[in-house]
């Protein structure tokens, strides 16, 4: 009984962890990779299957509905922690973009402080889609795409400051992917 007891306490706190985990990285608001990590995952993706640079760091896989995923650290201080994922398709990408994304309000990140509980959307380098929002947990998060290389980045600073999130983007994508 002892036993059975303790193994059904380990089970609890063990999925207490991972969706704690996964609750400060996604949240609810916001979409895209962070809504769709909860659902089932189709295979088991491997860190090496997605080339990212060095500041991408500590890349572990990550199992998500579409595609390969990897959450990793990030060499450049602002955010915790980073989301890759490497669609099948860009289309299919910028759909579901269109999609969890579409309905914010257009916008700067530069200027968006968290208060507006959507967040914001709009673009960059040549038309790739950028959305700054605060999600469910209180956690700031930038989420860009690459079309071309069909990467969706989903960057994650914990204590909901936008401003510094945001300027943590403004330097790593100056490092191509």
């Amino acid at each position: 009984m002892n036993r059975f007891v303790l193994l059904a306490a380990a089970v609890v706190v063990a999925a207490f962890a991972v969706g704690t985990a996964l609750g400060l990285a996604f949240g609810a608001t916001g979409g895209t990779a962070g809504s769709s990590a909860s659902a089932a995952a189709t295979g088991s993706p491997t860190a090496a299957a997605i080339s990212l640079p060095p500041l991408y760091t500590g890349c572990r896989p990550q199992q998500v509905p579409v595609g390969t995923g990897v959450t990793c650290g990030t060499s450049l201080a602002g955010v915790e922690q980073v989301l890759v994922v490497q669609w099948p398709d860009a289309a299919t990408m910028q759909a579901d973009f269109a999609r969890t994304q579409g309905g914010k309000p257009d916008g700067k990140c530069s200027t968006y402080d968290g208060r507006d509980p959507s967040g914001v959307r709009s673009t960059w380098g040549n038309g790739k889609p950028l959305a700054c929002y605060v999600n469910t947990n209180g956690a700031a998060v930038v989420l860009w795409e690459d079309p071309a290389k069909r990467l969706e980045l989903l960057a994650v600073r914990g204590d909901g400051d936008t401003v510094k999130a945001f300027a943590w983007w403004t330097q790593a994508i100056k490092t191509p992917l």
